[in-house]
Parts: structure tokens; C-alpha cells; sequence
């Protein structure tokens, strides 16, 4: 009987389900509040910076939301046609 060795998870992987999983909140987040500023997702969520910037990047790629300079920051809205992620 073989033995199969087990990989450790990739750390690419859990990044990527980390991000994706980020992106998911993020979407709840505006589809429950409305359009939000990126430092009210951060807040609300208490993600780091480059967390919220991929997953933002993430739904964006996604065409998910739109995103409007407000300021210093950004304000993100879902799209229309965003019905879920």
C-alpha cells in the first residue's frame, strides 16, 4: 500500500482564499450599508490596508464595484448588476 504525503497548503493559496474571502465581506458590508468609504469598510471589517486594497482589487476585476476618489480615500459602490458574489 502507497503512502501519499500530505503538502502543507500553499501560502499562495491561503492568500488567495484570504483575499477572496475579504472581497466576500467587503461586498456584504456595501450590499448592507450602502456605498461606504474605504476607511468605513477597514473600520467596520478591522482588516490592514493591503488586505482591504486586494480585495478591493479583487471585486473590482470582478466588476463588482466602482470606486470614486473621495479626498483621501475612496468611496466604493456595488454595480448595478452585482447581484452577489
Amino acid at each position: 500500500m502507497e503512502t501519499m504525503l500530505q503538502q502543507p497548503p500553499s501560502p499562495t493559496t491561503d492568500m488567495e482564499e484570504m483575499i477572496g474571502n475579504t472581497a466576500g465581506d467587503i461586498w456584504h458590508y456595501i450590499h448592507t450599508h450602502g456605498s461606504s468609504s474605504t476607511m468605513m469598510i477597514k473600520a467596520a471589517l478591522g482588516i490592514p490596508n493591503s488586505i482591504l486594497y486586494l480585495a478591493l482589487g479583487w471585486l473590482s476585476r470582478e466588476g463588482k464595484i466602482t470606486m470614486e476618489k473621495a479626498g483621501h480615500a475612496y468611496t466604493i459602490i456595488l454595480k448595478n448588476d452585482s447581484a452577489s458574489v
